[in-house]
């Protein structure tokens, strides 16, 4: 205990100091995790499925987002691309394309009623007039809003896409 002693003697003057700091670097986690749980509490059952299907279809798990479709969808797919095909095609580029630029962060329920619902979320394109160099990344987006209808199907909330 004396070596002990002797190694933190010269830092004995900021005691308090690195106390508080390792109050605050312990405690930012946790308050990530209240944060984090307090809004999942908080946030709709509807909000929450569109959140997971885009998710689905940005990290390409076509599997997964071909479980948050409708069966009318589901089967409107199938119908158009026939064979083991149909369960990828929700991932395929003309008809991703148009979730890809929806911010899943800015979703909210915008209404909701016996077995239906519509969440509005933002979408963000880039504007044409702000490209510094032509081809490459623009400096600002327009953000518009537009909404997905859900549908309540044996008791889970689906999304229809049209």
């Amino acid at each position: 205990m004396r070596a002990f002693y002797g190694v933190m003697h010269p830092l004995r003057r900021y005691r308090q100091s690195l106390l508080f700091l390792v109050l605050a670097l312990a405690g930012a986690p946790i308050a990530l995790w209240l944060y984090d749980w307090i809004d999942a509490y908080r946030t709709p059952e509807q909000v929450k499925v569109v959140r997971q299907f885009l998710e689905a279809l940005r990290t390409d798990d076509c599997a997964r987002g071909l479980t948050h479709l409708d069966a009318e969808s589901r089967l409107a797919l199938a119908a158009e691309t026939p064979g083991p095909a149909s369960r990828y095609a929700y991932c395929w580029p003309r008809t991703r394309d148009q979730f890809v630029s929806l911010r899943s962060s800015s979703a909210r329920l915008a209404s909701h009623t016996a077995g239906r619902a519509t969440v509005s979320i933002e979408r963000h394109v880039s504007d044409p007039d702000s490209f510094l160099v032509p081809g490459f990344w623009a400096t600002r987006s327009i953000a518009t809003t537009v909404t997905i209808e859900l549908v309540e199907e044996a008791g889970a909330w689906k999304v229809m896409p049209r």
